[in-house]
């Protein structure tokens, strides 16, 4: 458990939490949670962030799984996939046609979208008639953001987006994670052995 240097969560908090551990055979496999609080309760009609925070978004709490962890000498490096937060949201959902070929996770209409910020979201169907849709949903559902469908089943866009990068000294690991702006330091205290 640790923090990172000069940044803060919504919470308030810099806490970050890493565990990886060595499994049989040598593999490394662990997770990350960052800043305080748990993840909200998924519903498929609603999806968050409830406000216009998606670019620099972290779901406090939720539990990234640790990707290609490394280790050279005392040095770690691992990456995470930011989309995974929203993973088990676009798994809910079942694919709908909307375009010739186009498979997405609420129905966008033909005719287009429009919004104003976060607070009220339409999209156009084929008969020109707008229909009130929910922004996170419409976010999370188009542009490539975050959920991606085939004719099957809806999931995330794979993508691994922050780096960790650490040296690890005794009980103490010292570092970077490298992440929407850039990188910021991050120092942690190793419990186990």
């Amino acid at each position: 458990m640790g923090y990172i240097e000069n940044f803060t969560f919504p919470s308030g908090s810099d806490v970050v939490r890493v565990v990886v551990q060595e499994e049989a055979g040598g593999t490394l496999r662990g997770w990350v949670s960052f800043g305080q609080g748990s993840p909200p309760a998924l519903d498929p009609e609603h999806g968050f962030p409830r406000d216009d925070t998606f670019e620099t978004f972290i779901q406090e709490g939720f539990a990234f799984s640790v990707s290609q962890p490394l280790v050279t000498g005392k040095r770690l490096v691992f990456q995470l996939a930011r989309n995974e937060q929203w993973s088990q949201w676009c798994a809910l959902h079942n694919p709908i046609l909307s375009e010739p070929g186009h498979y997405y996770c609420i129905n966008i209409g033909t005719g287009g979208t429009k919004s104003t910020g976060m607070t009220h979201c339409e999209v156009a169907y084929s008969d020109h008639t707008w229909h009130e849709v929910d922004c996170a949903t419409l976010k999370l559902c188009t542009n490539n953001a975050a959920c991606t469908c085939d004719a099957n089943a809806c999931a995330t866009i794979p993508a691994l987006d922050f780096t960790f990068d650490v040296n690890v000294t005794g009980s103490e690991m010292a570092g970077s994670i490298n992440f929407f702006a850039g990188a910021r330091n991050v120092r942690l205290t190793r419990k186990g052995s």
